[in-house]
């Protein structure tokens, strides 16, 4: 509950001209949705984030932010 995956909302997505083309994809989970990887590895948000930058989930429970 902590730590809800980063889903694909279906359009496209977006990312910026400092993260290499093809790190960034999707894949399908088993209950139909698709999440977000970088590098092959899935993303996932933390629960208490707020807003666009918040980073509080950052070393908990040794967990750490991607950063391209």
């Amino acid at each position: 509950e902590s730590w809800p995956p980063e889903l694909f909302n279906g359009s496209s997505l977006s990312i910026g001209s400092y993260i290499a083309k093809g790190t960034v994809d999707v894949f399908a989970r088993n209950d139909g949705s698709e999440q977000i990887t970088y590098k092959g590895m899935p993303l996932y948000t933390w629960a208490n984030d707020q807003a666009p930058g918040d980073a509080g989930g950052e070393s908990v429970s040794g967990w750490n932010i991607a950063r391209p």
